[in-house]
C-alpha cells in the first residue's frame, strides 16, 4: 500500500509541482495518514481536487477501508516530525514538519515551530 501511495503522490507532485504531501502509517488509526499543502492552492484550482479525489479513489478500490486517510495542512490530525515528505514528485525521507512556509507561492514544511508564513508576515497556526 505505501509503495502504491508514494506513487500516487509523485503523480500528483508532478503533475502539480507546487503541491506537496506528508504521510506516515499511524497505528492509532491503523492506516497511513496523508497531509497536502498548500490547502488554498489546492481549492484555487478545480483541477486538482478531482485529480487527488481519482487518485484516492483508486487506493481505497484496491485497500478498501485499509485505504490511507488525506486531509489538508494537517486539519484533520498531525503528523510526527519523523513523517515522509514528497515534493516536486521526489521522496524525501525524515523531512522536520513543524510549520509550513511560503516562498515565491511556493509552500514547504519547514523546521519552524508552528508558524505559517506568508509574504513576510508571520500567523501562529490555531491548536
Amino acid at each position: 500500500m505505501e509503495q502504491d501511495l508514494v506513487d500516487m503522490l509523485k503523480e500528483l507532485t508532478s503533475e502539480f509541482p507546487w503541491l506537496s504531501a506528508r504521510y506516515e502509517y499511524s497505528e492509532a488509526w491503523d492506516t497511513l495518514l496523508v497531509s497536502y499543502a498548500p490547502r488554498d492552492k489546492i481549492f484555487g484550482d478545480e483541477r486538482v481536487p478531482s485529480r487527488m479525489m481519482m487518485l484516492e479513489d483508486e487506493l481505497r478500490d484496491k485497500y478498501g477501508e485499509d485505504a490511507p486517510l488525506f486531509c489538508e495542512e494537517e486539519r484533520l490530525f498531525k503528523l510526527s516530525p519523523g513523517a515522509t515528505l514528497i515534493a516536486g514528485s521526489e521522496f524525501m525521507s525524515f523531512q522536520v514538519p513543524l510549520g509550513w512556509d511560503r516562498s515565491e507561492e511556493i509552500y514547504a514544511y519547514t523546521e519552524k515551530e508552528s508558524d505559517y508564513r506568508v509574504q513576510n508576515l508571520s500567523y501562529r497556526l490555531a491548536a
